[in-house]
């Protein structure tokens, strides 16, 4: 994400868990040990968005691209706004949440409820 923002200056609109690929990737490390190592990769680039000069993603004309239920409060907010990378990064926020209730413990009484309220609820 980083590498698309600043030096090809595109935001990709629509950072959503489907959207990221985690792939492993066996390498040696300084000791010669194999280690595992977890590389993420950001797909489907289709509602991408060029960089205006100001930092905000170029906007169509019906206002918020891409899945509400990771978008940012401010543009969930603020339809008509232009997305900016703290908007991304917020999306990103979300997703490692999503996930990290999905697939690791909690204590959470009810995981529907609790990802019911926070996600689907605004």
């Amino acid at each position: 994400h980083e590498g698309a923002a600043t030096k090809a200056k595109i935001m990709h609109c629509d950072i959503i868990t489907w959207n990221i690929l985690i792939c492993p990737r066996v390498e040696l490390d300084e000791k010669g040990v194999l280690r595992v190592k977890w590389r993420g990769i950001l797909v489907d680039w289709e509602l991408s968005k060029t960089i205006t000069d100001d930092g905000h993603a170029e906007t169509a004309p019906q206002g918020v691209s891409g899945t509400w239920k990771f978008a940012s409060v401010y543009i969930l907010s603020n339809p008509k706004k232009p997305m900016e990378i703290a908007d991304e990064i917020e999306s990103i926020f979300h997703v490692t949440l999503y996930n990290s209730l999905c697939y690791l413990r909690h204590t959470c009484k009810s995981l529907r409820d609790t990802m019911s309220d926070y996600f689907d609820h605004f």
